[in-house]
């Protein structure tokens, strides 16, 4: 089994040019059996079980970080070994992501099931070694084999230095004190040719950075890695002997919602109904209909459908921190997205759109032929939001919410302007550079130019640094830092080190808790007239406002969600809306393409140009509330299921 420990990946922001899907990949073409992954993050922990997998290679995952010894800090990687040594890795990259500094002591506590070795050169001991104090490497090196059950000593020999001076010391050292060697070769670029590009990534994190000219981290094939250490002739044997030890494969968790604890222990879906069909009621006796028996004959549907799908709980707990806002007066909007189509959501005070009312499909949302995850996205003033995150975590467990990590990527342009910082180039002619990338009209005469942009496309699309998901919070009936790995993020509590969409390929449920900045307009709006003897009930005014239709079609729109923007204010002008429908198919894709409204098609259209239906008997009935001058007819043949099939299918 071959392969050498200390491989990176860009996922090591800042300090490696090459994306762990193209390391695995390189791996795999140049002999290599197994992919010891040791980034100071585990952000590429998903991704290098499931590539690694589809290549038939072993995953061996392992993170860098400093131990401090007698206050000296020494740089080891650690690699998992079982499943007890993943639980421990967890724990190390919550307490590093939290500039927590481990000393010895506390990680001789989280040992069990690792691997570890010292990495080189960034060692303590190899800097000893480099100064030639070998009492002081030994000294280190014994503290740490005293209180490291399974440690073995990293042997780089990655620049002249390391080679020359360093690597003879640490073969004498691993004789003297009866560690063995083991391989390592840090991957910081694809090609010799590539340093450029890793130079550049290092003078982005800060201008201070250098590399030595002697210094060699590029990818190394299976037989240029045998020629490298063919001074230590057995140094792959124990490398082989290492990766064998290794027993684990991680496979996706399972996890569950936190239990929302009903009163008098009641099963949730017993709940569940008694709230809905509760809700129902104070919904029917707010808003009246004629036709009750429809309502609770889709209320039934919807609550076998999201208890079939086990999500009786999701809703219990969004309904519960919904009540929460409302009942401590922060404003909740609407609704917004597939969850408008629940009948469910409308009568727990979830949204306030009555989905049988609007001829909106519950099947968009939750779909049992689908599988598809529920997506419930809530609006809340940005002023308040964080309250409502706040009550979550009291009400389930810091340890039991997570927001979710994101990354903030080189776009093209920025990539331009780090690299161009980096080069020196006059700050005049980088917007001249970027127009010319951005207009296909580049000077490839332009030396200093096309160097610049060799480098920067190169960079692009590699991570640059981590953010915070704009709404997305994960709950679980689990301790999610026993699970997925962890750091501090935004709010008073964990977040993810991992991507949205990994988590959600886990059946871990996001919820979107997003703070919108009109609905702090509207709330203080609201709080004005109060204090002016006015009462505004924003759930109950009147959709058929003359003076509002006129606004819009005057445009008047500046400040307003979604219409501010100045193609939706042309669009308004054409269009001179007149009725709450032609509000909705401005605003649904779903219903009017947005290219329709981008080319004029669909005002036109609207105005009596002509047109045909592809399946006329299917389709005609749909568009007809948008046609027609009056909006109290219902189009109710869109619930008939050759319809419903055309809709959910895209037709």
């Amino acid at each position: 089994m071959f392969g050498v420990f200390n491989l990176q990946s860009a996922y090591s922001m800042l300090d490696n040019a090459i994306p762990l899907t193209g390391l695995i990949e390189l791996g795999h073409a140049n002999g290599y059996d197994f992919i010891a992954l040791s980034d100071d993050n585990l952000h590429g922990m998903v991704t290098l079980f499931e590539q690694t997998r589809r290549l038939g290679l072993k995953p061996i995952l392992g993170m860098r970080f400093a131990v401090s010894v007698d206050d000296e800090l020494i740089d080891v990687i650690a690699y998992v070994k079982n499943g007890e040594g993943y639980r421990n890795l967890l724990e190390i990259a919550w307490e590093k992501a939290s500039e927590e500094t481990l000393s010895l002591n506390r990680l001789k506590t989280l040992q069990k099931g690792l691997i570890f070795m010292t990495e080189s050169p960034r060692s303590a001991i190899d800097r000893a070694l480099e100064r030639d104090d070998v009492r002081h490497a030994e000294r280190l090196a014994r503290k740490l084999d005293g209180a490291l059950e399974c440690f073995y000593l990293g042997l780089s020999l990655d620049s002249f230095s390391a080679e020359m001076v360093i690597a003879p010391g640490m073969n004498a050292l691993s004789k003297t004190i009866g560690v063995p060697l083991v391989p390592l070769h840090r991957t910081s670029y694809v090609e010799k040719d590539d340093v450029e590009v890793y130079r550049s990534l290092i003078k982005i994190a800060s201008e201070q950075n250098e590399i030595n000219p002697d210094e060699n981290y590029a990818f190394m094939s299976k037989k240029r890695l045998m020629d490298h250490f063919s001074d230590y002739p057995d140094i792959f044997d124990q490398a082989a002997s290492v990766a064998e030890s290794i027993a684990f494969d991680w496979h996706p968790p399972v996890f569950e919602m936190p239990s929302y604890r009903t009163r008098d222990g009641a099963p949730e879906s017993d709940y569940l109904r008694s709230l809905a069909f509760v809700g129902l009621k104070k919904r029917m006796k707010t808003y009246g209909h004629p036709d009750i028996k429809s309502y609770e004959t889709r209320l039934r549907f919807e609550l076998k459908t999201i208890h079939d799908m086990g999500y009786d709980n999701y809703f219990l707990i969004v309904y519960d921190f919904v009540r929460y806002a409302k009942t401590n007066g922060i404003l909740v909007g609407p609704g917004r997205g597939s969850a408008a189509g629940s009948l469910v959501a409308f009568v727990l005070g979830i949204t306030d759109v009555d989905p049988i009312r609007y001829d909106l499909l519950f099947e968009r949302f939750l779909n049992p032929e689908r599988m598809s995850m529920p997506d419930i996205d809530l609006d809340f003033p940005d002023d308040r939001r964080d309250e409502v995150i706040e009550y979550v975590k009291k009400r389930y467990g810091e340890k039991h919410i997570a927001s979710i990590v994101t990354f903030g990527k080189f776009a093209l342009r920025s990539s331009i302007r780090d690299i161009a910082r980096v080069m020196q180039i006059d700050p005049g002619r980088v917007s001249g550079i970027i127009s010319s990338v951005l207009d296909d009209n580049i000077d490839e005469t332009d030396a200093e130019t096309m160097r610049l942009l060799k480098v920067a496309k190169q960079i692009e699309g590699l991570p640059r640094h981590t953010g915070t998901h704009a709404a997305g919070i994960i709950l679980a009936k689990q301790n999610l830092r026993e699970h997925i790995p962890m750091q501090k993020g935004s709010f008073s509590f964990q977040q993810t080190q991992l991507e949205a969409r990994d988590l959600e390929a886990m059946g871990l449920l996001k919820i979107d808790f997003l703070g919108i900045r009109n609905l702090t307009v509207i709330d203080g709006v609201i709080t004005l007239a109060r204090e002016r003897g006015i009462a505004i009930d924003i759930a109950h005014i009147p959709l058929d406002d003359a003076k509002t239709y006129r606004t819009l079609s005057n445009a008047e729109t500046t400040g307003i969600f979604l219409l501010r923007v100045a193609r939706m204010r042309s669009v308004l002008r054409q269009m001179q809306p007149h009725h709450f429908e032609d509000i909705v198919a401005l605003l649904r894709p779903f219903i009017v393409p947005d290219r329709w409204i981008r080319s004029a098609i669909y005002v036109k259209r609207r105005k009596g140009a002509a047109f045909s239906y592809s399946a006329p008997s299917a389709l005609k009935p749909i568009p007809k509330r948008t046609r027609t001058e009056s909006s109290s007819i219902r189009n109710r043949s869109c619930r008939s299921p050759s319809v419903r099939r055309l809709l959910l299918a895209g037709g």
